[in-house]
């Protein structure tokens, strides 16, 4: 990957175990996510909505995100939106604040939303945590196995084993880390 730079959809922040691997590759690998306030209060009210976990705590979690990657909110971009009616309108605000923030990658499991700013005639690509990981393996895989064997220390409520952990790995989607370890 020559780029840094890549706005990370909601569905990927979604999932605690998820997000909090990917925004640990991030750190150690010195990738810039990017995110929008939109981006932060979708995933927080899915979350609150689907999990019961108060808006106080996700706040908090927010708030850890975005001090640690100074500059990662993208705002200004809305009067972009209106320009991308090749897109599902739930979606617009993702490539305009790529777009906006000069993003090289936008970072998604949504498949539909994928194939759509594929289709479009704009130079950002989707891909998906699994993708990306799978790239960035070949340039840093002794930094992500770094990650993956600190994250899995640090979960001790309860403990998991090597196996429960590829099984959180798995049902995260992603099954790249799942082969390497």
């Amino acid at each position: 990957m020559i780029s840094r730079i890549l706005l990370v959809d909601a569905n990927v922040v979604y999932q605690s175990f998820l997000r909090d691997v990917m925004l640990r590759v991030f750190q150690k690998i010195a990738i810039k996510p990017r995110f929008t306030n939109k981006i932060h209060e979708e995933w927080m009210k899915n979350v609150e909505e689907k999990q019961e976990i108060p808006w106080e705590n996700l706040e908090k979690t927010m708030n850890k995100i975005n001090d640690s990657f100074s500059d990662s909110i993208i705002d200004g971009y809305e009067y972009l939106e209106e320009q991308l009616m090749e897109i599902n309108p739930k979606d617009r605000h993702l490539l305009a604040a790529a777009i906006h923030g000069n993003c090289d990658y936008i970072i998604s499991l949504d498949a539909s939303f994928r194939k759509e700013v594929e289709q479009s005639t704009y130079e950002i690509e989707t891909i998906t945590p699994n993708e990306f990981l799978l790239q960035e393996l070949q340039f840093n895989e002794d930094k992500i196995l770094l990650v993956i064997q600190e994250h899995r220390k640090i979960l001790k409520r309860p403990e998991i084993s090597e196996e429960e952990y590829r099984k959180h790995l798995k049902m995260a989607g992603l099954l790249s880390l799942v082969n390497m370890l």
